[in-house]
């Protein structure tokens, strides 16, 4: 079984990669997601406080508080979109037209400047995504392919299986468990 895509990678397929490498990364709860949330903490507070002050105080320290807890979000949600478009700015490979060719043994890449094969032990994970699947060497390592590079859904649902069989997560440790028939009475 080979499949074969050619396409060249978009500024709008890399905002969709980065946005599901983020998504999955943030389920760890990194230190900016926590800052995110004191930001939104302080707003609700200082809401609260402005509505309902227990010494009737004025509405200046509220007002305050909200705006700084407003700012951090937004501050932070402005930095990482600027790191996204620094990052596809910075890489010109990633905006190269590249045909790659998928089969049993190893991904097969061809740039006007490269050629490349990678076999399938280099990745340990897959991610989909609306638009685009990932293909994860590392935590912080992917490779984006576009769904709009396949030639058809059979094409995409193809290339879904040959990941299933060929990307093995990696192990956790320990040794595997199976379900014992159960008795019937």
């Amino acid at each position: 079984m080979s499949i074969r895509i050619e396409f060249e990678p978009s500024r709008e397929d890399w905002k969709e990669a980065t946005w599901l490498y983020q998504r999955k990364r943030e389920k760890r709860h990194s230190p900016l997601q926590w800052l995110m949330f004191v930001g939104y903490a302080a707003t609700a507070l200082g809401f609260l406080l402005l509505v309902k002050r227990p010494d009737g105080g004025g509405w200046v320290a509220p007002a305050a508080l909200m705006v700084v807890g407003l700012f951090i979000p937004l501050r932070l949600n402005a930095i990482r979109h600027s790191q996204r478009d620094d990052a596809w700015s910075a890489h010109e490979r990633l905006t190269q037209p590249a045909v790659w060719e998928f089969d049993d043994t190893a991904l097969h890449t061809t740039t006007s400047q490269w050629q490349a094969t990678l076999k399938w032990s280099a990745f340990n994970r897959w991610v989909e995504g609306p638009t685009v699947i990932l293909l994860f060497s590392s935590a912080t390592d992917f490779r984006v392919f576009p769904k709009r590079a396949f030639a058809s859904a059979e094409q995409i649902a193809e290339f879904r299986r040959l990941l299933n069989s060929k990307i093995i997560p990696a192990s956790t440790g320990g040794f595997p468990v199976t379900q014992l028939p159960s008795k019937s009475a």
